[in-house]
């Protein structure tokens, strides 16, 4: 069955435009923090820059949640609109990032080879965000305004870190 492209509907093939990150909560001391903006490089490509803050290791014995909330069209974010947790925070980011893993790790000024976990430190990060192509993650979506809210959580469910990402889904040519 050949495919018809139907662009008026609220679903498809999708590009992300990044508008905004930041820190969930700017008073909490964040085990892991996320110190991160945008920065426009050119008409068509932005990098994250910042500074990443590891008072404990990266590693699977985390847990990856996010909570995505849709902007309705009347205004206001409708919570929930998609929601996931994982164990095994850093397996778990490592597949979703694929084979932009590597770039990421050297975006960290890390070892391209780097595997979980991620020693505790500081680094500095400069991320093309470009490489999101190369992600597993669903190759259609729902068109809208998301903000993300990305945490992990400890093996009592206490929040060691958190950070919200702002991201327009839109049609391709758009």
């Amino acid at each position: 069955m050949e495919r018809v492209l139907r662009p008026n509907l609220p679903v498809g093939p999708y590009r992300i435009k990044f508008k905004a990150v930041f820190i969930c909560d700017e008073k909490v001391d964040y085990l892991i923090r996320l110190n991160i903006h945008q920065h426009k490089v050119s008409q068509t490509r932005v990098e994250m820059r910042g500074n990443i803050s590891l008072k404990i290791p990266f590693d699977d014995s985390l847990n990856l949640n996010f909570n995505m909330a849709v902007l309705s069209k009347i205004g206001g974010w409708i919570d929930h609109a998609f929601d996931y947790s994982a164990q095994h925070a850093c397996t778990t980011l490592k597949t979703f990032l694929g084979p932009s893993w590597s770039t990421y790790m050297r975006s960290w000024n890390m070892s391209a080879t780097q595997q979980c976990p991620l020693d505790k430190g500081e680094y500095i990060m400069r991320y093309d965000l470009s490489d999101v192509n190369n992600y597993h993650i669903p190759k259609e979506f729902i068109y809208g305004t998301y903000k993300t809210r990305l945490y992990y959580t400890d093996k009592n469910g206490m929040i060691v870190g958190c950070t919200i990402l702002v991201v327009d889904i839109v049609r391709p040519w758009e």
